[in-house]
């Protein structure tokens, strides 16, 4: 989409090359300027001409050719392409010249969000018809967000609660937009920590009951975006930023009507009692109370005044109204924060930009707020509990604190955030060896699994996805003990098994297969067996588990690549668009939306896409969310991107953070947050005491945090799905405390549970007893689909705590012992799962006996899927007794769409890939990571360029 070009308060320059344009950092040094940095931005000005974008203040030297738009904010347009064209049109000038260099460095420069791509998709064709976007995106072009907190609002009718802006949330209606904020906050059915949304306002204008107005996104960000209400010249734009404690609203020659929603009607206006006749009151605030207690303040920027005929039903300006209003939820029983609210309502968010650097492993991430107002006041925002952990600044003010399901929000005053990031540098195997004297049963292990592996076939995403990583984690142990003969063995098997992702036509007969499509609807990859269907492949056809999905594949294809460099050349075109589908780094894409699934402001990943209407936002498993950031990692180092290796650190750094926070509980001896707790304790009811993990974390129709799984409520499936998959960075994200809380809390319920549920808390045993584990797993026959015995095995032998000699006297070679485990048999995995299923198997009880000889494996099958977002068991976010009956009243006629082939694609009818020119794109090759230009030589050169 078009979008008006932002300009943070960085010094920096736009300039052009080809079809790109990139922002140039800049710093100023007696008056010349230095490039550090620079990024993509991909803007045009008037008629489509190229733009140079300045901010600083001696560009005012420049002279009468830069046209100022806003105080200390300038732009020049250059209508060429070329490096050449641009040096022509530049006078010959010092400061030119120095534009010139910066250019020329440009080249060789790049940020975190360098796009991967830019290129239309090599794959065939497709269109999601049965959940289009709707009016919401009218006179816009694909890609649109699909899992941002916002997104049900551009899908179905558009009027399913939104998942904020925080600390409200929003109904988008037909003639008004209706706010509330959660209340009631209880444990309901036993399982659940839920608030209600209880929307008190309605909020519109007069105009729009006499005619419908159009509703449009005009703008969105990372935490933004505004909704514009259009009927005739009245237009009503609701200004929508996460964090903002003010739901603010920009009028346009329009008649403000606020009135009540549902039963809850006005009581009073400015301590005024109001009755069901109208009555005018007038001026630039006003405090409003309803029959719920609720008291909610109303602020008129400006010091414009403006008068209200009210009731207890409505409040109706007496004429059109340009302007911006603001409105406030108070706690009444707090009285300073009426003062707070006060001080800074002069000041608002429209949107935000962001900024990250890396260093030593420690990333800073600023938000930098854009502000409109008063150009006085400084700015009022919320925090939630995961943002003042690693906040730099400001400091938090406090002053007011609204209570959501996630802790308490609490304000805090400043134009920009920063935070500082730990970042992950865990890599392809643990951190440390393996124990030496567990080294002979490990090989003893693979050499059987590698053995006896038969190749996955592709029939959906995840399954798929599941096995083709276990093969993954084999070849990369395989190669850390030294048995290159086992690693070309199972990468073999590994290849052999990709070839169907990319040639249709070698599925085996009565596979089907699933054939990977560009979406044109909406701007993404998807399961072409999946458009009609939100119960086949977890959602994928509807945007749901995307990271989940894709992430496994990515792991599985980057660890080919990583010992056969050559399946690059011709395959790497599919990776590239998965990775943009659900970890694209970059704005400038235009075929695909920047980080599907994160939300930048809480700190995770939603699940969730656009079936039913949006629905509710929610996320099950973190632990394959904070998978797909992995994988993503690994990946980058492969193709020696390292932009891309730090955004894939930056991101998986975040998911661990907030998966700890909220995913993960604590008793009152072991939480990490006394002072600051995610769930504060209650009179009647302590979470934490209570639960040792909440699986499913929900925003939309109220929020919710419950302790329940879509396919389940026993404690080991609850703790189990945040374990899966176990891999060496499995170690940052299962903390010992919560490891030991999740253990015990699941003694009793391993007998009803399979194996693989059991190898999962065995694994978070290992954490703190890893000798225990270590027995207890080599007594368990089966792992799960993308488990093994091997990897079990290693993930106990290398923990930070494995005691030396844990596996008996230390070997004196680490051949392979004379008896290995006997192969297992073939697993095959269904290629339509509409639940996650477990098939209950009997374990025995947990046993710390250590030995040394590898058990053959059982020839038990089992299921252990995983979804995430199964609506047919799920109504706003719990489960329910109505939820058990069909959505059959959900579904409508729909009839797949397959379009003409274009742009270098074919239809999805047609087997095999379109025969189109090699993905061109040399932001993946080697040598593509960040130039870094010593301050003293490029204080040289651009000297050398201004003499």
């Amino acid at each position: 989409m078009a979008r008006t070009p932002q300009v943070s308060s960085n010094h920096f320059v736009l300039v052009r090359s080809r079809r790109l344009y990139y922002r140039v950092k800049m710093e100023t040094i007696a008056h010349t300027s230095i490039v550090v940095a620079c990024c993509l931005i991909n803007e045009r000005g008037p008629q489509g001409r190229p733009q140079i974008w300045f901010r600083s203040t001696f560009v005012r030297r420049l002279g009468s050719s830069w046209e100022p738009q806003t105080p200390n904010h300038w732009h020049l347009f250059i209508p060429y392409s070329t490096p050449e064209d641009i040096t022509a049109s530049l006078e010959t000038n010092a400061m030119q010249r120095v534009l010139l260099f910066m250019f020329l460095l440009v080249q060789v420069s790049c940020l975190l969000n360098d796009p991967i791509s830019t290129t239309p998709s090599r794959l065939p064709q497709t269109a999601q018809m049965k959940n289009p976007p709707n009016s919401l995106f009218q006179g816009l072009t694909a890609p649109y967000p699909t899992n941002q907190w916002w997104s049900a609002s551009g899908t179905g009718d558009g009027t399913f609660p939104a998942a904020g802006p925080y600390p409200y949330q929003y109904k988008k209606q037909s003639q008004s937009i209706n706010i509330g904020v959660g209340e009631n906050r209880q444990i309901t059915d036993g399982t659940t920590l839920r608030m209600y949304l209880n929307t008190d306002l309605a909020i519109g204008a007069t105009e729009f009951a006499a005619s419908t107005p159009t509703q449009k996104a005009v703008y969105w960000d990372e935490l933004s975006v505004h909704i514009q209400y259009t009927s005739g010249q009245a237009a009503m734009t609701a200004v929508l930023v996460q964090g903002n404690p003010y739901f603010t609203l920009r009028y346009e020659s329009a008649t403000v009507k606020v009135f009540f929603d549902t039963i809850r009607l006005f009581d009073t206006i400015n301590g005024q009692t109001l009755t069901f006749n109208d009555a005018i009151y007038s001026g630039s605030s006003f405090t409003l109370t309803n029959n719920a207690g609720n008291t909610w303040l109303i602020y008129v920027l400006g010091g414009t005044s403006i008068s209200f005929s009210a009731t207890r039903e409505h409040l109706y300006a007496t004429s059109p109204f340009t302007g911006v209003i603001r409105f406030a939820f108070y706690n009444q029983s707090v009285p300073s924060q009426k003062n707070t609210y006060d001080t800074y309502s002069g000041t608002f968010p429209t949107g935000v930009t962001f900024s990250r650097t890396v260093s030593n492993d420690v990333a800073t991430i600023n938000y930098n707020f854009k502000t409109e107002g008063d150009g006085k006041t400084p700015l009022l925002m919320m925090t939630f509990p995961h943002h003042r952990d690693v906040m730099t600044a400001p400091a938090v003010d406090g002053t007011i604190q609204i209570l959501t399901t996630k802790g308490y929000m609490k304000s805090v005053v400043g134009n920009s955030w920063s935070f500082r990031y730990d970042l992950p540098t865990v890599q392809w195997n643990a951190p440390r060896p393996i124990e030496t004297s567990c080294v002979n049963t490990l090989i003893g292990y693979l050499q059987s699994e590698i053995n006896s592996a038969v190749s996955p076939v592709s029939q959906d995403f995840y399954a798929w996805g599941v096995e083709a990583s276990k093969f993954a984690r084999l070849a990369l142990m395989a190669d850390q003990v030294g048995r290159q003969d086992l690693v070309q063995q199972i990468i073999t098997k590994l290849r052999n098994s990709f070839a169907p992702w990319y040639d249709p036509s070698t599925c085996p007969p009565g596979a089907n297969c699933a054939v990977p499509a560009y979406d044109v609807m909406w701007g993404g990859i998807v399961s072409n067996k999946t458009l009609n269907d939100p119960g086949l492949e977890f959602g994928n056809g509807f945007y749901a588990d995307h990271h989940f999905h894709y992430g496994y594949w990515i792991y599985a294809y980057a660890t080919l690549i990583k010992y056969d460099p050559s399946f690059r050349k011709d395959h790497d075109f599919l990776a590239q668009e998965l990775i943009r589908d659900f970890a694209n780094p970059s704005k400038v894409d235009p075929y695909f939306p920047p980080a599907r699934h994160f939300d930048h402001f809480h700190g995770h990943s939603w699940a969730s896409g656009i079936a039913f209407g949006g629905s509710d936002r929610n996320q099950e498993s973190t632990s394959e969310a904070v998978n797909s950031y992995y994988a993503l990692s690994l990946y980058a180092l492969v193709v020696q991107n390292d932009d891309l290796y730090q955004w894939a650190r930056i991101l998986m750094a975040q998911e661990i953070k907030t998966a700890q926070r909220y995913w993960h509980l604590y008793d009152s001896n072991s939480d990490p947050h006394p002072q600051d707790p995610s769930y504060p304790r209650e009179s009647s009811y302590n979470v934490t005491e209570n639960f040792s993990t909440f699986a499913n974390l929900a925003s939309g129709a109220g929020s919710s945090a419950g302790a329940w799984t879509f396919f389940g409520n026993n404690p080991t499936y609850i703790s189990g799905i945040e374990l899966i998959p176990i891999t060496p960075v499995s170690e940052l994200l299962v903390d010992v405390p919560w490891a030991k809380r999740s253990f015990s809390a699941c003694q009793a319920d391993l007998k009803n549970v399979g194996q693989e549920w059991e190898t999962l808390l065995q694994l978070a045993r290992s954490t703190f007893d890893p000798a225990g584990a270590w027995g207890r797993l080599q007594q368990l026959n089966f792992y799960g689909n993308g488990g093994s015995a091997s990897n079990s095995l290693y993930f106990a032998a290398t923990r930070p705590t494995t005691p030396a000699g844990m596996c008996g006297p230390i070997p004196t070679s680490t051949q392979a012992p004379s008896t290995v485990p006997a192969p297992s048999t073939t697993r095959q995995i269904s290629s339509t799962v509409t639940t996650r299923s477990v098939a209950p198997t009997t374990s025995t009880a947990a046993a710390s006996t250590v030995t040394s000889q590898a058990p053959a494996p059982s020839t038990t099958t089992s299921s252990f899927s995983n979804s995430n977002h199964v609506a047919s068991s799920l109504t706003n976010g719990v489960p329910t007794e109505a939820t058990q009956t069909s959505n059959s009243a959900r579904e409508q006629t729909h009839t797949t769409a397959v379009l003409p082939s274009s742009a270098g694609r074919t239809s999805a009818s047609v087997l095999g890939w379109p025969s189109t020119e090699a993905n061109t794109n040399a932001s993946l090759s080697s040598g593509s990571s960040t130039t870094l230009v010593s301050f003293t030589s490029l204080l040289l050169l651009v000297l050398l360029s201004v003499s």
